[in-house]
C-alpha cells in the first residue's frame, strides 16, 4: 500500500524545474515541472501524491495505446454489435484527432474537440451522442487503468446538430400493409414470407430483433413476453436496453396475425419455435433492417428478399 508524502518539492535552479523525489514499498520516483512558481510546485507533488496512492500508472501511455486496450475489453465483455460501434468511432473520430496525445496530459477540451469535429465534418446528433459516450467510456477505462485522473463531465453536443429523419407510416401506407400480402421477386408478385412479421412489428411496437428472437412458447394466456433480441450478427442479447424486458398483451389483431403465421409455418413444414424463423439463415441481416416509415410498404418487403 502507498504511504503518504512527507518530502516537498524543491526548486532545482541548474536546471531550471521543480523537484521531488518519494519512495514506496521499496521503490523510488522522481518527479518534475518546467512550468516556474507556485503552479509548478503544486502540480510536480500533486504526481508524486497520485504516483502514491497509486492513482498515475503509465503516464506516458497515448491515446492510441489506450485505444487498443479498451477495445479489447469491450471486445470480451461486450456483444460483437457494441464493440463494431466502438472500434469505428476510435478509428474514424478519435484517434485522428487525439490519437498521438498522452493520456495523462489530456484536457476536456481535448475531448470536446473531437466532438466538435465530428459535428463540422457533417455526424448526426445521435452518432455525436454515441461518440461522446465512447470518449467517457474510454476515459473511464483509463481512470481504472490508473492512467489518468482526468473526469470529464461538461461535454456537449452542438445544440444545431442535426437529427436523422425518419418518416412514419401514412394512413394509407397502413392500409396497404394490411391488404396486401406479396412482396415482388423477380417481377413476379409472391407470397411475402415474413407479411405477419411486419404487420406484428407495427401493432405492438417490437424491435425488429425482438420479432426475430420471439419463440413461441414466449406467448402466453394473450400476453407476448418479450425476452430477448437476435442482433444483426445473430446473436442473442437480452435485448436494447434494461426496458427491453417486458410484457405485451395481445390483442384481437395481434392475434390473428399470429395464428395466420403459425399456420404458414405449419404449412411449410418448420418447426414450431421461432415465431418468425428466416428462410436462410443470410436473410437474417436482411431481415433486420425492416423499417416500416417508406410510402410504398411493397417496397420495403421487397428490400428482405
Amino acid at each position: 500500500m502507498k504511504s503518504e508524502r512527507r518530502a516537498q518539492a524543491a526548486w532545482v535552479e541548474s536546471r531550471q524545474r521543480w523537484q521531488i523525489n518519494v519512495q514506496a514499498d521499496g521503490e523510488r520516483r522522481t518527479f518534475t515541472s518546467s512550468r516556474p512558481g507556485p503552479r509548478g510546485r503544486v502540480e510536480v507533488e500533486k504526481k508524486a501524491d497520485a504516483w502514491l496512492s497509486g492513482q498515475a500508472v503509465g503516464e506516458n501511455i497515448r491515446m492510441e495505446a489506450l485505444a487498443k486496450q479498451y477495445l479489447e475489453s469491450v471486445e470480451a465483455a461486450c456483444s460483437t454489435s457494441h464493440y463494431n460501434q466502438q472500434e469505428q468511432l476510435c478509428r474514424l473520430h478519435i484517434l485522428p484527432i487525439i490519437g498521438r496525445k498522452k493520456v495523462a496530459k489530456l484536457t476536456e477540451n481535448d475531448l470536446q474537440a473531437v466532438i466538435n469535429r465530428g459535428y463540422k465534418d457533417g455526424l448526426s446528433k445521435k452518432t455525436l451522442g454515441n461518440l461522446r459516450s465512447c470518449l467517457t467510456a474510454m476515459i473511464k477505462y483509463a481512470r481504472r487503468s490508473k492512467y489518468t485522473d482526468l473526469r470529464p463531465e461538461d461535454l456537449v453536443i452542438p445544440a444545431s446538430a442535426k437529427r436523422s429523419n425518419k418518416e412514419i407510416l401514412s394512413p394509407e401506407d397502413v392500409k396497404k400493409l394490411f391488404e396486401i400480402s406479396t412482396t415482388l421477386w423477380r417481377n413476379k408478385e409472391i407470397p411475402d414470407w415474413l407479411i405477419h412479421a411486419y404487420r406484428v412489428q407495427v401493432l405492438t411496437g417490437l424491435r425488429p430483433g425482438e420479432l426475430i428472437g420471439l419463440r413461441w412458447d414466449d406467448i402466453r394466456d394473450g400476453v407476448i413476453h418479450v425476452r430477448r433480441s437476435v442482433n444483426i450478427y445473430g446473436e442473442t442479447t437480452a435485448g436494447k436496453n434494461e426496458n427491453a424486458i417486458r410484457s405485451i398483451v395481445v390483442s384481437s389483431l395481434v392475434a390473428t396475425e399470429l395464428k395466420a403465421q403459425r399456420q404458414q409455418l405449419v404449412d411449410a413444414g418448420y418447426p414450431l419455435e421461432l415465431v418468425f424463423p428466416s428462410r436462410t439463415t443470410e436473410k437474417i441481416s436482411a431481415t433486420m433492417n425492416i423499417m416500416l416509415h417508406s410510402a410504398d410498404i411493397r417496397c420495403i418487403i421487397n428490400l428482405t428478399r
